[in-house]
C-alpha cells in the first residue's frame, strides 16, 4: 500500500505493510473491550430489519410480542418489546478498519491518535451551558433549556456509568502502530508542490489523498 502524507516542510510518499493477523486481532478486542455500549429497550411495530442488524453491531437482542396496533383501514400490526445492546466501535478500530480494508487515507490520523473523549467533552460543555445559564439574571433564565441540558447530562452519564468496565481504545494505540512499518520512497518540498498547485490552479494533494489505496 502507498500512503502520501503531508509534514510541516514536505510532501512525502511511504510504502505501508501491515501485520493482518494481528492488527485483525487488535481491531477484534479493542471492539469488545473499548466500545461504548448503549442497551436499548422500547415498543415498535414490528421486527427489527435485517439491514439494522447488517449496518450496527447489535448484541443480546431479544424480542417480545406484546400485543397489536389496529389501523383505520381494518389492517393489524403486530407490536414487539425490543430489548438489545448496540456497540458503537471506538475511533481507533474504525481507522483500523480502513487499513485492513487498503485505504490509507488515516494513516496519519492512527499515528497522532491522542483517544475519543467526546462523551466527557459532551458533558463538559453540558455543565458549562447550564453554569453559563444559571449565571444569567433570574427572569432571563430559561427553564426549558435547563430541563433539557439536565436530561442531557444525565442520559450521558448513565451512559458513563454503565461502561465503566469498557477500556480506552488509546490503551492499544501503541499495539496498532507496532504493527504498522512504514518505508520512505519519496519526499517533495512542499514550496515546489504548492508552486505547482499554483500553476495549475487546483490542490493535487488532496486529489492525490483520495487515491491512497493498494
Amino acid at each position: 500500500m502507498i500512503c502520501i502524507v503531508e509534514e510541516e516542510k514536505d510532501i512525502v510518499k511511504y510504502e505501508v505493510e501491515i501485520n493482518r493477523e494481528e492488527l485483525e486481532k487488535i481491531q477484534k478486542e479493542m471492539i469488545d473491550k473499548c466500545s461504548r455500549i448503549i442497551h436499548y429497550q422500547y415498543q415498535a411495530e414490528g421486527i427489527m430489519s435485517a439491514a439494522y442488524f447488517k449496518n450496527n453491531d447489535i448484541r443480546n437482542y431479544t424480542e417480545i410480542l406484546v400485543g397489536t396496533k389496529q389501523y383505520d383501514d381494518g389492517s393489524d400490526t403486530e407490536i414487539y418489546l425490543r430489548d438489545y445492546d448496540e456497540y458503537y466501535h471506538p475511533l481507533l478500530a474504525n481507522y483500523v478498519e480502513c487499513l485492513l480494508n487498503g485505504d490509507t487515507s488515516f494513516l496519519p490520523e492512527i499515528m497522532a491518535y491522542k483517544g475519543n473523549t467526546q462523551v466527557t467533552e459532551k458533558i463538559s460543555n453540558i455543565k458549562q451551558a447550564m453554569i453559563d445559564e444559571l449565571g444569567k439574571p433570574l427572569v432571563n433564565i430559561n427553564l426549558d433549556n435547563l430541563v433539557k441540558r439536565t436530561d442531557e447530562l444525565r442520559s450521558l452519564q448513565e451512559i458513563e456509568k454503565s461502561n465503566k468496565n469498557q477500556k480506552n481504545d488509546m490503551e492499544y494505540h501503541s499495539k496498532v502502530v507496532g504493527n504498522i512499518k512504514l518505508k520512505e520512497i519519496e519526499r517533495l518540498d512542499r514550496k515546489s508542490v504548492e508552486s505547482v498547485e499554483n500553476f495549475y490552479g487546483k490542490r493535487l494533494i488532496k486529489s492525490l489523498a483520495n487515491h491512497q489505496q493498494s
